[in-house]
């Protein structure tokens, strides 16, 4: 018999995850199991303790994807802790009293862990999604695409409904860029530009065999992914093949042109620069970084950006899949 990750629930320790791992049949058609003996940490008989943050890390990198930029891309992913070191905090709107403020409340390569937290002190905490991070313009390119791979992608594991029987998870992988650039409308003019961007996929697993049965590709607004069978993605062992669209860096599973909004914003993908990230970061929501309530951006844009666990689709993906013709036509349509 084998041995396959079945069931975890969710806590605000460690990274936020405890896993529990079940012994699997030799007759459920397992083709490789989701945790290796390694990954249990050596374990000859499991014994039913929960498993580590290191299992969950893991199985995350285990499944990282792959992405694909547009040969003419220009603006490149950058670590979330670059970003907020290369930005300055701001707050804008009414303070305690009800006079509308904007305050600087640090600096660029000043702001703290309790900055990102607590804010501006002359803000309640209901008025804490105010602030907003201003990226300094020298890094809004992002990294170099010779150091494309140093850049970390963000997991956080989550439980999905049983299909058939079996157990699923998604693993979310979210990517951080310090600017989305602009779209060619009606070529001849430009719109969409702004600092900060999130953009996120999510690989869904069966907890049994370990197989990858889909994959959601979101792109730009949380409606507007599509879901994707194993059978239609492009697979490199495990690991899913994403292709980021030029400028804007939204997700899909193949390249070439993609249509939206009436043929106004196209999304155009290709295998231009390779991006293999070599580290996995879970999502720990006690980290300062993720706990941040406010917004990505800049001034001009009042922050357009959600912080990634301000983000719906954190916990669950939109359920409905946007396919190419509400792409098209139905930008409207939820």
């Amino acid at each position: 018999s084998t041995w396959g990750l079945l069931s975890f629930s969710p806590s605000l320790e460690g990274f936020g995850l405890r896993l529990m791992a079940e012994r699997v049949g030799a007759g459920a058609g397992v083709t490789e199991p989701l945790l290796s003996a390694t990954d249990r940490g050596g374990y000859g008989a499991y014994d039913g303790a929960p498993l580590d943050s290191a299992v969950c890390l893991s199985i995350a990198h285990r499944y990282r994807p792959i992405f694909f930029f547009h040969p003419d891309e220009e603006h490149f992913p950058m670590a979330v802790e670059d970003i907020v070191l290369n930005s300055s905090l701001w707050f804008e709107g009414d303070d305690v009293a009800g006079v509308e403020r904007s305050v600087c409340v640090r600096e660029r390569g000043q702001i703290d862990d309790d900055a990102l937290v607590r804010g501006w002190d002359g803000v309640g905490e209901e008025e804490r999604w105010r602030h907003r991070l201003h990226i300094a313009d020298e890094v809004l390119g992002g990294v170099a695409r010779d150091d494309l791979d140093s850049v970390p992608v963000y997991a956080h594991i989550r439980e999905e409904q049983p299909e058939d029987g079996a157990r699923m998870i998604s693993i979310l992988y979210v990517t951080t860029y310090p600017f989305n650039g602009p779209y060619t409308v009606c070529c001849c003019c430009s719109a969409g530009a702004h600092q900060a961007d999130v953009e996120h996929l999510s690989v869904f697993v069966n907890m049994a065999t370990g197989a990858v049965v889909r994959c959601y590709f979101a792109s730009h607004r949380m409606r507007d992914g599509e879901y994707v069978p194993a059978e239609r993605l492009q697979l490199d062992g495990d690991r899913v093949l994403a292709f980021v669209a030029k400028g804007g860096h939204g997700l899909y599973w193949s390249p070439g042109r993609v249509l939206r909004l009436c043929c106004l914003g196209n999304d155009l993908c290709g295998r231009g620069a390779k991006w293999n990230p070599a580290r996995v970061e879970l999502i720990d929501p006690t980290r300062p970084v993720w706990r941040y309530q406010g917004r990505w951006g800049s001034e001009n844009a009042r922050g357009v950006t959600s912080a990634p666990m301000q983000q719906r689709w954190f916990e669950r993906e939109h359920g409905t899949s946007r396919g190419w013709f509400k792409r098209l036509f139905c930008q409207c349509v939820s």
